[in-house]
């Protein structure tokens, strides 16, 4: 397995790919003149705010799925993107977690329904399904600990985004890129199908041997979407992008003076993508307070046997077909070549 820095690489090398998108969605930027709302006060049109809370362990040891550890390979935390418009209004909030709990999740909306006003049933939460990220519980001084920190930042997080809100400005774009995805249900061989505990024979199989595989048991999702938000000034305030890729792994190990080797706490490529679209946005001068954040689409696909540098160059790279001079297609116009299919309204 190649490590989760060369995923990063691979797709900031394509930087054509995103790049394309961000073009397209600002391209179809545009500013709405319904009833809306600003904090502290009632203006026209869409409103937007922006938070980013870092959860990062501070209580030790952690535990990850490799075991306990002491060691953090790089940040994590709870990204919010809040807007408003009129009666209508949202708040998506994406944790650095393999998954997010019903209990925990709960009590930080209510929490942030409190300060806010907002309507608990205005909040979404996911988790980006890192399979790197710490474990809460109520078992070890650091999992008690770490489920409190994650809670009390998911609750910031949304407080943040919602206070933050200012007069903004939406756009959206798609396109495609299969190169990373890959179907992990296969329908297999016959003959080579085991029983599974029930002591049946199941129709297809998830991570079968490859030797044994017929055909994909369905479609995969290759579409990259992504939501462009800024003020109505034009400067960026946050990205919201999907993409159907499983976790990556391959992140660094680190071998105790025991001689016992321990994984590391990490975002996985969720976390790098939201670390370093902010300089592709702004260059050397990225924008301040800036969010970006990738969320998991529906994982029937996965690759696990490549790095988090390599999704990260397919994204953004020069080779993307979108690099060869192909105009931007209107958010109007559905096209063969662009999945650019939705008008934000």
């Amino acid at each position: 397995m190649l490590s989760c820095t060369s995923f990063f690489q691979l797709i900031l090398r394509r930087r054509s790919f995103m790049k394309s998108i961000l073009v397209r969605s600002f391209c179809v930027l545009m500013s709405l003149h319904l009833a809306g709302f600003a904090w502290g006060q009632k203006q026209a049109g869409l409103h937007a705010g922006t938070s980013a809370v870092d959860i990062s362990p501070t209580v030790f040891p952690i535990q990850l799925r490799s075991g306990a550890s002491n060691h953090v390979h790089d940040p994590l935390h709870v990204r919010c993107v809040a807007l408003e418009n009129g009666e209508g209004r949202v708040a998506i909030a994406l944790v650095d977690a393999i998954g997010v709990g019903r209990e925990m999740v709960d009590e930080a909306k209510a929490v942030a329904a409190r300060e806010t006003g907002w309507n608990a049933n205005e909040m979404l939460v996911s988790g980006t399904h890192t399979h790197s990220a710490p474990k809460g519980g109520d078992t070890t001084p650091g999992r008690i600990a770490y489920e409190r920190l994650r809670r009390e930042g998911l609750a910031q997080a949304l407080i943040e985004a919602i206070k933050s809100l200012e007069p903004a400005k939406v756009g959206f774009a798609s396109d495609e890129e299969p190169s990373e995805v890959y179907n992990r249900r296969w329908f297999l061989k016959p003959g080579t199908m085991e029983k599974n505990p029930f002591g049946l024979f199941d129709q297809v199989r998830t991570n079968a041997p490859r030797g044994n595989l017929l055909k994909p048991a369905g479609p995969t999702d290759p579409e990259v979407c992504v939501i462009d938000v800024r003020n109505r000034r034009g400067r960026p305030l946050g990205l919201i992008a999907n993409y159907a890729l499983h976790y990556v792994g391959g992140i660094p190990t680190v071998t105790e003076p025991d001689g016992r080797v321990v994984g590391m706490a990490s975002a996985d490529y969720f976390g790098e993508f939201a670390r370093r679209m902010p300089f592709r946005i702004g260059g050397s001068k990225p924008p301040e307070n800036f969010v970006a954040m990738m969320t998991n689409a529906q994982v029937v696909t996965s690759i696990t046997s490549i790095s988090t540098k390599h999704v990260l160059r397919v994204l953004l790279s020069s080779r993307s077909a979108l690099s060869r001079g192909r105009p931007p297609t209107p958010l109007i116009e559905r096209s063969r070549r662009s999945r650019i299919t939705t008008k934000i309204q």
